[in-house]
């Protein structure tokens, strides 16, 4: 879809979206989406879901991160590995994260390879009963976040000890 086409399109679910104006119901473009979080100091997760980035896609990724403040502080993730080499080779100090549904030694080292400010993006439910591998990553200097992790396992998902955890709930203040 063209930029003009995605623009057309509105939200019709989510969390409170009936108190919105139609105006305020389009889909976000990620400058949208920096802007926001910059004004709102928000932690800053950007995912490459594409395996056909071009030079110029990293290379525009990258000033945009830098245009907006978030060298320092936004988060790459992706499935495709060769996503966050081509993203630690232009912002060496750029925080990125491997997506997987699998926790085993040779992501670990895989993701190792990356250097400073790597981690690992995991499926909860794969880390359940891989507790130690958890520990082993992060005394290797990796961060480890958990994904879709349900409302009714999230104490179970906080004792684990990880370092950030993504819900699929709307979480109250």
């Amino acid at each position: 879809m063209t930029l003009e086409q995605i623009r057309a399109l509105r939200i019709r679910s989510g969390s409170n979206v009936t108190s919105y104006d139609e105006s305020q119901l389009i889909v976000p473009t990620l400058e949208d989406y920096l802007g926001y979080n910059e004004r709102l100091s928000e932690n800053t997760f950007i995912e490459i879901k594409t395996k056909s980035f071009s030079t110029s896609d990293y290379d525009s990724l990258i000033q945009l991160i830098g245009g907006y403040g978030f060298s320092a502080s936004a988060r790459v993730i992706s499935f495709d590995f060769n996503n966050l080499v081509e993203m630690k080779k232009r912002m060496p100090g750029l925080q990125v994260q491997f997506l997987t549904n699998t926790l085993n030694e040779q992501t670990i080292s895989q993701v190792s390879s990356l250097g400073s400010n790597a981690g690992l993006d995991i499926e909860y439910k794969d880390v359940l009963s891989k507790i130690e591998m958890v520990t082993k990553a992060q005394s290797q200097g990796l961060l480890v976040n958990l994904w879709v992790v349900p409302k009714s396992n999230l104490d179970n998902a906080k004792a684990l000890g990880v370092d950030n955890l993504t819900v699929n709930f709307k979480r109250s203040y």
